[in-house]
């Protein structure tokens, strides 16, 4: 938490990205651009605000401030669905298998094809992504739509919040300057 003097309320920073993964990335003339917006809400108007006409992608979770952007082209952010899958598992009992497995088990060959991928040209990532990312995909999202779970379970939220997410969380394929998540 930032310690904020003489606040009188709860306070959010909001924090806005540009540029590449890492300094070693794929991006080289991309520079890396770290900036806090310190604003007394979490309300849309705040990224609204802020990116006035930007018309770029924007990577983010699925928090539904952001769906008020209407001139940006959302991307989603693969790390924040896996969380929810890990959330799922940790129910499942220690050294257990369960259906979260399943899902994390397809994640998990998705970053592995990233992390091969670090370094290359956004034309090669793009094409190997198809090639390779996309079949994995239509298996992650072929398995969602087929379990039968509670709702409110943690693996039915996790589903539903994929799902939810599913046409930005799958943008990074089609553009090999995308990354699958927005962590860094």
């Amino acid at each position: 938490p930032l310690n904020v003097l003489k606040e009188e309320k709860k306070c959010y920073m909001w924090l806005y990205c540009s540029g590449a993964d890492s300094p070693e990335s794929a991006l080289p003339n991309v520079k890396n651009i770290a900036l806090y917006d310190y604003q007394n809400s979490r309300a849309r108007a705040c990224p609204v605000d802020f990116l006035g006409d930007y018309n770029g992608y924007l990577q983010t979770d699925g928090y539904a401030a952001y769906d008020g952007l209407h001139h940006v082209t959302k991307v989603g952010c693969l790390a924040h669905a896996r969380r929810k899958f890990m959330d799922a598992k940790k129910l499942q009992g220690k050294g257990k298998s369960g259906k979260a497995d399943k899902a994390l088990a397809k994640i998990q060959k998705l970053y592995g094809i990233e992390s091969r991928l670090k370094g290359a040209p956004a034309q090669e990532r793009k094409a190997e992504r198809q090639a390779l990312a996309k079949p994995i995909l239509d298996e992650l999202y072929q398995w969602m739509t087929t379990q039968k779970v509670i709702g409110s379970s943690p693996l039915g939220k996790a589903i539903k919040y994929t799902l939810g997410q599913w046409s930005k969380l799958i943008r990074y394929i089609d553009d090999g300057h995308l990354s699958i998540d927005n962590n860094r």
